[in-house]
């Protein structure tokens, strides 16, 4: 359910490509590359799952929680109330490079029919020698490069790359 879950949230931010602008200090191409990075270490990979969860009273939590892709893990934390239909989900990204803090952060908080979605970029450094491996994010920087520091209101068109994060 959680891995769901921030598949959605991942899905539904290049959906809306991150709000035309994405994170406040960020471009939209570092998230774009932050994003891609993530979603290709988990893609097509065979990825267990450690930890456990508890049902109680109609409540799931999560007790260390993780889902290992390549050279990454997903570290999840959920409290989801199924009677009541809400959820609170976050699931922190490291990548094997720099392991210190989380790469990138989604949360799905609020009704489970319309949860309030986010991704946010951790305080992680990219790895070296990062490029974009998302379709489009070349004439994005292009646009930067135009428009420095403005919103911009045109995007190109970027396929969302798969629906399931998590891969087998």
């Amino acid at each position: 359910m959680a891995a769901g879950a921030a598949s959605t949230v991942i899905d539904q931010t290049l959906g809306n490509v991150l709000g035309a602008v994405g994170q406040r200090g960020m471009s939209p191409t570092s998230m774009l590359n932050a994003i891609s990075l993530v979603l290709n270490r988990f893609v097509n990979h065979d990825s267990p799952i450690a930890g456990h969860v508890d049902f109680a009273g109609g409540v799931l939590t999560d007790k260390g929680l993780s889902v290992q892709g390549n050279r990454a893990t997903a570290r999840i934390s959920t409290r989801t109330n199924l009677a009541a239909s809400t959820t609170d989900t976050t699931v922190n990204f490291y990548i094997a490079e720099d392991s210190s803090a989380p790469y990138l952060i989604t949360t799905a908080r609020g009704s489970m029919s319309s949860p309030a979605l986010n991704v946010t970029r951790g305080s992680a450094k990219d790895p070296p020698g990062m490029a974009s491996t998302l379709p489009g994010a070349q004439q994005l920087q292009q646009l930067e490069q135009v428009l420095p520091g403005q919103q911009r209101s045109i995007i190109p068109n970027i396929p969302i790359p798969l629906p399931n994060i998590f891969g087998r």
